[in-house]
């Protein structure tokens, strides 16, 4: 069982990377070791092809991306600090076209770099999407002084 979850923690990094199935497909059997698994990864996917198989349908069929393009013309995201690659490129290829996205997140508050998340994602924003504008919120209105301290 450990070796199994070795095995799968060995594709979920791959996977969080960003490497597709195009990639995953061509592993051989040697280099996973359980004929099994190889098989059951291959057939089935896991929670990473969630994410994973909609980046590769919008690459390789565009006339579904366009569905997804006018269907969705405004985008807002929470808890942008803890996106990871893939689900940047999903997010990227839906507003090429209108560029209409909100974000919420904050840099310091980012928790899934186990998971892939990269903080560059929240931190380059208005690099990558020209015209932004920032607003940041820097006063906290949850919490009290005294629990701040």
């Amino acid at each position: 069982m450990k070796a199994q979850m070795q095995k799968q923690k060995l594709f979920n990094k791959l996977k969080t990377k960003g490497i597709f199935w195009s990639f995953a497909k061509d592993i051989t059997l040697e280099q996973v070791g359980d004929k099994i698994f190889l098989e059951y990864l291959l057939k089935y996917g896991d929670f990473d092809d969630l994410i994973l198989l909609p980046v590769q349908i919008f690459q390789d069929f565009p006339e579904v991306l366009a569905k997804y393009q006018h269907w969705w013309k405004y985008i807002m995201i929470d808890e942008y600090q803890d996106t990871y690659t893939p689900q940047y490129e999903i997010i990227r290829a839906i507003v090429k076209n209108h560029r209409n996205i909100c974000v919420v997140g904050d840099d310091d508050q980012s928790i899934y770099g186990w998971r892939g998340a990269t903080i560059k994602n929240i931190l380059n924003f208005a690099d990558l999407f020209k015209g932004t504008k920032v607003v940041k919120l820097e006063e906290n209105y949850r919490s009290t002084n005294k629990i701040l301290e």
